[in-house]
């Protein structure tokens, strides 16, 4: 035979007033001031197109942000250095995507500065690029 105990818990509730600290004016200062800070952080980002140019950008536009500049740069050669074993590919940039990843055409591989081969189209990690290099010529 099982005997069965109840044991009942017992809860205790606490309430607790919290002093109203914030007045109408105060919330409406703070409002103010967090629309003046999302103002002034905002920057308007105008995506280049293959056909735009670095000049004919407007002069209200103070930064130049690395996508604008890479896409600046579609049909042009560059060098992509890589992080690894002193590489450089040398190539046609055909396209960049939202992660920085790098496809280039007719590329040339170069490790110490010696050329190792041709590999034509190529695709490069993000994360495996040092520096992207352009010269004008």
């Amino acid at each position: 035979m099982a005997i069965k105990k109840n044991k009942k818990q017992e809860t205790k509730s606490t309430t607790l007033k919290l002093p109203n600290i914030t007045k109408k004016n105060d919330e409406i200062k703070l409002k103010e001031k967090a629309n003046k800070i999302h103002k002034d952080t905002t920057l308007k980002h105008k995506l280049l197109t293959e056909n735009e140019t670095m000049k004919d950008q407007t002069s209200s536009q103070e930064f130049l942000l690395p996508t604008n500049y890479l896409v600046s740069l579609y049909g042009k050669n560059i060098e992509v250095h890589l992080k690894f074993n002193d590489s450089v590919y040398k190539g046609k940039l055909i396209s960049i995507d939202d992660y920085f990843n790098i496809r280039l055409e007719d590329t040339v591989e170069y490790v110490k500065d010696k050329e190792t081969g041709k590999i034509g189209d190529c695709f490069i990690r993000c994360n495996t690029v040092l520096m992207i290099t352009h010269k004008d010529s």
